[in-house]
């Protein structure tokens, strides 16, 4: 099982209306789910709690995978 998430940031999302990810880097933002950063679960939860707007929100890589296919690959990882 892969224990990795992609953290997607709900303001960018809804205002943009497709899904906005947050990169590897912690900086910045893309709207390319295979250039979005995968994050290990104990950074991803910091992250989401140290979150004071609380717009930003974990989604398991598994889930992302079970959705696109088993074959579907990711330009970064942590």
């Amino acid at each position: 099982m892969d224990d990795r998430y992609l953290l997607m940031d709900l303001e960018r999302t809804l205002l943009a209306g497709v899904p906005c990810f947050w990169k590897i880097t912690k900086y910045g933002y893309t709207y390319q789910i295979e250039f979005a950063g995968l994050f290990p679960k104990e950074i991803a939860e910091e992250i989401v709690k140290n979150d004071l707007d609380h717009r930003t929100v974990m989604i398991s890589f598994e889930v992302i995978r079970n959705i696109l296919g088993k074959d579907f690959k990711m330009h970064e990882s942590y």
